[in-house]
């Protein structure tokens, strides 16, 4: 009987390591990825690796249920131990599995009660676990982007799929023009770039697709790409001409883009003062 109360203990303490498991990795991926990716690209990346994700959460399921739960247990208890605190310590164990950093491993020796084969066990599995957090990282990363060049070759190339609405390449391209004009000042305020309010001259609607795609996310990109904003211009790319001065016009000078993207804010007036006083 008090062999099933504790194997069932130990189901139950491993379980919340995994769901700490879970909470660290959403926690990590987000703090990491999100300033540059959308959620939806970025589980998307995450989803076109499963083999990557399932090898490393077995073993930080391996190494956080056998090593950190026993080592965080000793460590904060002492005596007979609440179930509730036992889960809450474990679940505590998973996340601090998936953020552990590498130099920890010339610490386990030295805290890990366990004869010298154990303790070379739990070396190897914590550098395998290293190992495989790395490299998982960096392929939710790369998938990420693959999952955005290739929505941006589908849709300016009008491939047939869910990005495919009956345009050509060029009317593709003048769509995305457009869209990135509704959105560019949020873009600029957002990178806090105000060069982005300027992106006319020799920028591609593919990179444009870029940066409207990170803004907004994949699924409302593809919304508004299938049913643009009214806007007082087609997207034709030779809009912008030399002006009699020499100078080239810019976006943000045209009476007609300013009332529909908006005017007068702080980051527009900052710029347009830099560049008159380095004139």
């Amino acid at each position: 009987m008090l062999g099933a109360t504790s194997s069932g203990l130990f189901a139950l303490q491993a379980i919340c390591v995994l769901f700490g498991i879970v909470v660290g990795h959403i926690l990590i991926l987000s703090s990491k990825f999100l300033h540059e990716y959308p959620e939806d690209y970025l589980w998307g990346g995450l989803r076109s690796i499963p083999y990557f994700a399932a090898a490393v959460v077995t073993t930080e399921l391996l190494f956080g249920a056998l090593v950190i739960l026993p080592l965080l247990m000793r460590l904060l208890l002492r005596g007979s131990v609440p179930v509730a605190q036992s889960l809450f310590i474990a679940a505590a164990a998973g996340a601090l599995t998936t953020a552990i950093p590498s130099s920890f491993e010339k610490f386990l020796s030295a805290i890990l009660p366990m004869g010298r084969l154990n303790s070379t066990a739990a070396r190897s599995l914590f550098r395998l676990l290293v190992w495989l957090q790395q490299i998982t990282h960096q392929q939710v990363g790369r998938s990420a982007q693959r999952l955005l060049q290739k929505d941006n070759i589908d849709w300016n190339f009008q491939r047939p799929g869910q990005w495919n609405c009956g345009l050509t390449a060029q009317q593709a391209g003048r769509v995305t023009r457009i869209v990135y004009e509704v959105h560019k000042r949020e873009i600029a305020e957002k990178r806090r770039n105000p060069k982005f309010l300027d992106h006319y001259k020799d920028i591609y609607p593919g990179y444009k697709f870029y940066l409207v795609a990170k803004h907004l996310g994949r699924r409302a990109v593809r919304e508004i790409l299938h049913h643009p904003p009214a806007f007082p211009w087609d997207g034709k790319e030779r809009r912008h001409k030399e002006a009699s001065c020499g100078k080239t016009r810019r976006i943000g000078d045209d009476p007609r883009i300013r009332q529909a993207v908006g005017n007068g804010t702080d980051i527009i007036h900052d710029y347009r003062e830099g560049r008159q006083k380095s004139a």
